[in-house]
Protein backbone atom coordinates (compact mmCIF):
# COMPACT_ATOMS: atom_id res chain seq x y z
CA UNK A 1 0.00 0.00 0.00
CA UNK A 2 1.31 3.31 -1.08
CA UNK A 3 1.64 6.35 1.80
CA UNK A 4 -0.70 8.18 -0.71
CA UNK A 5 -3.34 4.86 -0.51
CA UNK A 6 -2.77 5.02 3.72
CA UNK A 7 -3.36 8.69 4.35
CA UNK A 8 -6.67 8.15 2.44
CA UNK A 9 -7.76 5.25 4.34
CA UNK A 10 -6.92 6.86 7.70
CA UNK A 11 -8.80 10.14 6.61
CA UNK A 12 -11.46 7.92 5.85
CA UNK A 13 -11.53 5.90 8.79
CA UNK A 14 -11.24 9.42 11.18
CA UNK A 15 -13.98 11.16 9.52
CA UNK A 16 -16.48 7.91 9.43
CA UNK A 17 -16.54 7.29 12.95
CA UNK A 18 -17.08 10.63 13.16
CA UNK A 19 -19.33 10.22 11.52
CA UNK A 20 -21.14 7.27 13.09
CA UNK A 21 -20.25 8.13 16.57
CA UNK A 22 -22.41 11.45 16.01
CA UNK A 23 -25.18 9.48 14.79
CA UNK A 24 -25.86 6.32 17.20
CA UNK A 25 -25.25 9.33 20.44
CA UNK A 26 -27.96 11.49 18.61
CA UNK A 27 -29.88 8.33 18.52
CA UNK A 28 -29.21 6.95 21.57
CA UNK A 29 -30.43 10.49 23.27
CA UNK A 30 -33.27 10.24 21.07
CA UNK A 31 -34.35 7.21 22.02
CA UNK A 32 -33.76 7.78 25.36
CA UNK A 33 -35.42 11.34 25.87
CA UNK A 34 -38.18 11.41 22.75
CA UNK A 35 -41.85 9.06 23.45
CA UNK A 36 -42.34 7.32 19.87
CA UNK A 37 -45.95 7.15 18.65
CA UNK A 38 -46.48 3.72 19.54
CA UNK A 39 -45.24 3.75 23.07
CA UNK A 40 -48.12 3.14 25.67
CA UNK A 41 -46.32 3.05 28.77
CA UNK A 42 -46.35 6.60 28.91
CA UNK A 43 -50.11 6.55 30.42
CA UNK A 44 -49.48 4.06 33.13
CA UNK A 45 -45.87 5.24 33.90
CA UNK A 46 -44.55 8.98 35.12
CA UNK A 47 -42.50 9.14 32.07
CA UNK A 48 -39.62 12.24 31.65
CA UNK A 49 -39.59 11.84 27.93
CA UNK A 50 -41.36 14.45 25.74
CA UNK A 51 -43.15 13.52 22.82
CA UNK A 52 -41.69 16.82 20.73
CA UNK A 53 -39.31 19.05 21.17
CA UNK A 54 -39.71 21.90 19.05
CA UNK A 55 -36.02 23.26 18.25
CA UNK A 56 -37.67 26.14 16.36
CA UNK A 57 -41.27 26.29 15.96
CA UNK A 58 -42.85 25.58 13.06
CA UNK A 59 -39.84 24.72 11.25
CA UNK A 60 -37.76 22.47 13.00
CA UNK A 61 -38.52 19.63 15.67
CA UNK A 62 -37.35 16.20 17.20
CA UNK A 63 -39.88 14.15 16.65
CA UNK A 64 -39.22 10.11 17.13
CA UNK A 65 -39.64 7.73 15.01
CA UNK A 66 -39.19 4.56 13.88
CA UNK A 67 -37.89 3.63 9.71
CA UNK A 68 -37.75 0.49 8.68
CA UNK A 69 -37.63 1.40 4.69
CA UNK A 70 -34.99 3.45 3.07
CA UNK A 71 -33.87 6.95 3.71
CA UNK A 72 -37.21 9.34 4.06
CA UNK A 73 -39.08 6.68 4.97
CA UNK A 74 -39.54 4.84 1.21
CA UNK A 75 -40.69 1.53 1.65
CA UNK A 76 -41.75 1.97 5.09
CA UNK A 77 -44.04 -0.38 5.55
CA UNK A 78 -41.33 -3.15 3.76
CA UNK A 79 -41.21 -6.56 6.49
CA UNK A 80 -39.33 -9.51 6.73
CA UNK A 81 -36.59 -10.10 3.73
CA UNK A 82 -36.62 -6.34 2.59
CA UNK A 83 -34.70 -5.39 5.92
CA UNK A 84 -31.68 -7.41 4.82
CA UNK A 85 -32.42 -6.58 1.33
CA UNK A 86 -31.39 -2.90 2.61
CA UNK A 87 -29.04 -4.33 4.70
CA UNK A 88 -26.92 -6.17 1.29
CA UNK A 89 -28.24 -2.13 -0.28
CA UNK A 90 -25.84 -0.89 2.44
CA UNK A 91 -23.05 -2.92 2.33
CA UNK A 92 -22.72 -2.78 -1.54
CA UNK A 93 -22.64 0.89 -1.21
CA UNK A 94 -19.63 0.47 1.34
CA UNK A 95 -17.88 -2.03 -1.32
CA UNK A 96 -18.76 1.23 -3.80
CA UNK A 97 -16.57 3.88 -1.52
CA UNK A 98 -13.90 1.29 -1.06
CA UNK A 99 -13.46 1.12 -4.85
CA UNK A 100 -13.98 4.93 -5.59
CA UNK A 101 -11.14 5.36 -2.81
CA UNK A 102 -8.62 3.82 -5.62
CA UNK A 103 -9.71 5.74 -8.34
CA UNK A 104 -8.09 9.22 -9.50
CA UNK A 105 -10.95 11.61 -8.14
CA UNK A 106 -9.76 10.57 -4.24
CA UNK A 107 -6.70 12.43 -4.40
CA UNK A 108 -8.50 15.25 -3.28
CA UNK A 109 -9.17 15.51 0.04
CA UNK A 110 -12.26 16.57 -0.41
CA UNK A 111 -13.89 13.93 -2.43
CA UNK A 112 -12.35 11.41 0.50
CA UNK A 113 -14.21 13.36 3.19
CA UNK A 114 -17.14 12.91 1.12
CA UNK A 115 -16.63 9.39 1.04
CA UNK A 116 -15.86 9.20 4.27
CA UNK A 117 -19.17 10.58 5.23
CA UNK A 118 -21.43 8.17 3.20
CA UNK A 119 -19.87 5.43 4.44
CA UNK A 120 -20.55 6.58 8.30
CA UNK A 121 -23.78 7.18 7.33
CA UNK A 122 -24.40 4.28 5.96
CA UNK A 123 -22.75 2.31 8.89
CA UNK A 124 -24.23 4.63 11.33
CA UNK A 125 -28.05 3.55 9.59
CA UNK A 126 -27.13 -0.23 8.74
CA UNK A 127 -26.23 -0.22 12.91
CA UNK A 128 -29.73 0.64 13.26
CA UNK A 129 -31.33 -1.65 10.99
CA UNK A 130 -29.42 -4.90 12.01
CA UNK A 131 -29.22 -4.41 15.41
CA UNK A 132 -33.42 -3.16 15.78
CA UNK A 133 -34.49 -4.29 12.29
CA UNK A 134 -35.93 -0.26 12.27
CA UNK A 135 -33.95 2.74 11.60
CA UNK A 136 -34.72 5.61 14.50
CA UNK A 137 -35.95 9.24 13.06
CA UNK A 138 -36.07 12.04 14.93
CA UNK A 139 -35.76 15.07 13.02
CA UNK A 140 -38.41 16.84 11.41
CA UNK A 141 -38.04 20.00 9.22
CA UNK A 142 -40.86 21.97 7.24
CA UNK A 143 -39.48 23.52 4.09
CA UNK A 144 -41.34 25.55 2.23
CA UNK A 145 -45.05 26.56 3.64
CA UNK A 146 -45.79 27.06 0.01
CA UNK A 147 -45.29 23.45 -1.42
CA UNK A 148 -47.64 21.05 0.65
CA UNK A 149 -45.46 17.68 0.04
CA UNK A 150 -42.05 19.78 1.95
CA UNK A 151 -44.89 19.91 5.21
CA UNK A 152 -42.78 18.60 7.11
CA UNK A 153 -40.38 16.64 5.43
CA UNK A 154 -40.17 13.11 6.36
CA UNK A 155 -38.15 12.35 9.40
CA UNK A 156 -34.09 11.91 9.05
CA UNK A 157 -31.02 11.43 11.53
CA UNK A 158 -27.88 12.34 11.53
CA UNK A 159 -26.68 9.56 9.44
CA UNK A 160 -29.18 10.93 6.18
CA UNK A 161 -27.78 13.90 6.69
CA UNK A 162 -24.07 12.99 6.53
CA UNK A 163 -24.87 11.03 3.49
CA UNK A 164 -26.49 13.77 1.57
CA UNK A 165 -23.65 16.34 2.47
CA UNK A 166 -21.26 13.43 0.90
CA UNK A 167 -23.11 12.57 -2.18
CA UNK A 168 -23.39 16.54 -2.37
CA UNK A 169 -19.48 17.10 -1.96
CA UNK A 170 -18.90 14.55 -4.12
CA UNK A 171 -20.70 15.89 -6.77
CA UNK A 172 -19.04 18.96 -6.48
CA UNK A 173 -15.74 17.96 -6.53
CA UNK A 174 -16.61 15.99 -9.70
CA UNK A 175 -18.36 19.06 -11.41
CA UNK A 176 -15.29 20.83 -10.17
CA UNK A 177 -12.47 18.43 -11.99
CA UNK A 178 -14.90 18.37 -15.03
CA UNK A 179 -14.92 22.23 -15.23
CA UNK A 180 -10.85 22.16 -14.41
CA UNK A 181 -10.59 19.76 -17.42
CA UNK A 182 -12.20 22.16 -19.48
CA UNK A 183 -10.31 25.16 -18.63
CA UNK A 184 -7.21 23.33 -19.01
CA UNK A 185 -8.03 21.64 -22.49
CA UNK A 186 -9.17 25.09 -23.90
CA UNK A 187 -6.05 26.80 -22.40
CA UNK A 188 -3.41 24.41 -24.11
CA UNK A 189 -5.40 24.21 -26.96
CA UNK A 190 -5.39 27.69 -27.70
CA UNK A 191 -1.75 28.03 -27.35
CA UNK A 192 -1.10 25.02 -29.66
CA UNK A 193 -3.06 26.68 -32.11
CA UNK A 194 -0.95 29.94 -31.25
CA UNK A 195 2.25 28.02 -32.00
CA UNK A 196 1.62 27.01 -34.98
Amino acid sequence: MTKELRTRYILLISVGLACILADQVAKVWARGRLRSPEDRTYLTVKSTKKRVIKVVPHRIEFRLSYNRGAAFGMFNEATGSARWWLVVVGLLALGVVVYLLHRPESKSRLFVVALAMVAGGAIGNLTDRILFGKVTDYVVVWLFKSISWTNPWPAFNVADAVLVVGVGLMMIQVIWDGFRQDRDGKSKGSTSKAAA
